[in-house]
C-alpha cells in the first residue's frame, strides 16, 4: 500500500487540474493500490509560496537597509552571548538581523516556534516585510525603501 500522497491541483475555466507532472503521479500512485482500496480525500485551498520578488525585497534591500540604520543608531551588536563568564557581542549584520526581525515577528503574532522563509506562503511573508518596516519606523524614526510590489 503506498504512504499518503499529496497532489496540486489548478482551476482552470471552472475545473480543478493537476499541476505540472501531477497527473503522472497521481496515475502512478493510484497503480500501487490494491483493488477496492478506500482512500480518503481532502480538498483545500493553498496559498503560494513567497515570491522570489519578496526574498529579493527582503535580502537585497531590507535586511541591509535595516543592518544600515541600526548600525547608524549604535547597534553594532544587537545582543550577547556568554557561556560561564565569558561574553561577546553578536555582530549587526544581514543574517542576526534576519534572526532579529523573525523572532519579533513571531512574538508579534503570538507563533510556537521561530518562522522559516523556506515554510512561509506570499501572505506570511508580505506580513513579515510589513512587520519590518513599520518596526524600523515606530523604533528607528527610518522609511525603508519601498518595494514595487510585495
Amino acid at each position: 500500500m503506498p504512504r499518503a500522497a499529496t497532489f496540486y491541483l489548478e482551476k482552470k475555466t471552472s475545473n480543478l487540474e493537476f499541476c505540472g507532472g501531477q497527473k503522472q503521479l497521481y496515475h502512478a500512485w493510484v497503480e500501487r493500490l490494491p483493488e477496492k482500496a478506500l482512500v480518503e480525500m481532502s480538498i483545500q485551498p493553498r496559498r503560494h509560496a513567497k515570491t522570489r520578488a519578496q526574498l529579493a525585497y527582503w535580502y537585497g534591500v531590507l535586511m541591509p537597509f535595516a543592518v544600515e540604520v541600526l548600525r547608524e543608531a549604535g547597534h553594532d551588536t544587537l545582543f550577547d552571548v556568554a557561556v560561564g563568564n565569558l561574553s561577546v557581542g553578536v555582530e549587526t549584520n544581514v543574517t542576526t538581523v534576519d534572526l532579529l526581525f523573525k523572532t519579533l515577528w513571531m512574538h508579534h503574532k503570538q507563533l510556537h516556534e521561530l518562522p522559516l522563509k523556506r515554510n512561509m506562503t506570499d501572505e506570511q511573508m508580505g506580513q513579515l516585510i510589513e512587520f519590518t518596516i513599520m518596526w524600523l519606523v515606530q523604533n528607528l524614526g527610518v522609511t525603508a525603501p519601498q518595494p514595487q510590489e510585495i
